[in-house]
């Protein structure tokens, strides 16, 4: 898999997460699951483009359980802080789901730039090592015409 295919599915994973983040601007019963949804979907992202192990083991290790509806024995007022914390808590962690994407996304740019650099010394080194060769030989060819001429002139005063 070339570089600009594994930035591709990195992009539509981070594109992907943001529509997650906007499902917590709402109070919703479910963020819990949702949630651990975009966190699969995050995992089999790397998992996909063949992602350092640090970064998969960060994924991994987000938590939504903080998301999770539980309002037992709680009055208005309460509800509403606790539906909040549920949200915010949601939104920290999708944020840190897409800030993780973004890393590994910098890390392949940077490994993409790095091996054109390569490429590009190597193409040098070769080009330099053309040149050389080519000095080279225009140096014999250089030779073999003076002794040509120096032959030339030799035979001719012989001659005459």
């Amino acid at each position: 898999m070339t570089y600009e295919e594994r930035i591709n599915i990195l992009d539509r994973g981070i594109i992907r997460m943001n529509t997650y983040l906007s499902y917590g601007a709402a109070y919703n019963d479910h963020l819990d699951s949702t949630g651990n949804e975009a966190r699969q979907e995050a995992y089999d992202v790397l998992k996909k483009i063949e992602a350092t192990q640090y970064s998969i083991y960060s994924i991994k290790n987000i938590s939504f359980d903080a998301c999770r509806r539980n309002m037992f024995g709680c009055d208005y007022n309460s509800i509403v802080a606790i539906e909040t914390n549920k949200c915010n808590a949601y939104k920290q962690n999708i944020n840190s789901i897409i800030n993780i994407l973004n890393q590994e996304r910098s890390r392949l740019l940077k490994e993409q730039t790095d091996e054109e650099q390569k490429k590009g010394y190597e193409a040098q080194i070769a080009s330099n090592k053309l040149q050389k060769e080519s000095i080279f030989w225009a140096k014999i060819a250089a030779f073999a015409s003076i002794a040509s001429i120096i032959l030339s002139i030799i035979l001719y005063l012989c001659n005459n």
